[in-house]
């Protein structure tokens, strides 16, 4: 694999602050406030994108939300895997249970590893120990 791409982001370049502050009103409510909450402590502290390019020049993207805490990654976690259990199957790594999916244009593959949660698309039929491997890459 070739590293073609990397870029990380910090929830500041990425305008997030931002956003929240604007979509609440000048005398927000409790449960506007309560809202964003809910949403700040779902965003991660970093975020990197890396494009990967295999030897037959196929794509492979990775992206990972760097939680800064194995507590947060994991409250993370437990809501995407429970929004996504019906639409996705279910796999064992070293990582712990991943989740993965076939797409019309390839195969997302998502999973905790540590503080972060990490995400991999690869081209249709890719094997789940190369997507593993690549959101590990990252996050090491």
């Amino acid at each position: 694999m070739e590293l073609t791409q990397l870029n990380t982001y910090t929830a500041a370049d990425l305008g997030v602050e931002e956003a929240l502050s604007k979509a609440l009103s000048a005398n927000p409510t409790p449960s506007e406030r309560q809202a964003v909450e809910q949403i700040r402590r779902f965003m991660p502290d970093n975020l990197t994108r890396a494009q990967y390019a295999d030897a037959t020049r196929r794509e492979w993207d990775v992206i990972v939300g760097d939680y800064g805490s194995r507590i947060k990654a994991a409250s993370l976690w437990l809501v995407l895997r429970g929004l996504a259990a019906s639409e996705m199957k279910s796999v064992e790594t070293k990582n712990g249970t991943a989740l993965w999916s076939d797409s019309s244009d390839g195969r997302i593959l998502v999973l905790q590893v540590g503080g972060a949660i990490a995400g991999v698309k690869g081209p249709k039929g890719a094997d789940i120990q190369t997507l593993t491997t690549l959101a590990g890459s990252l996050t090491n």
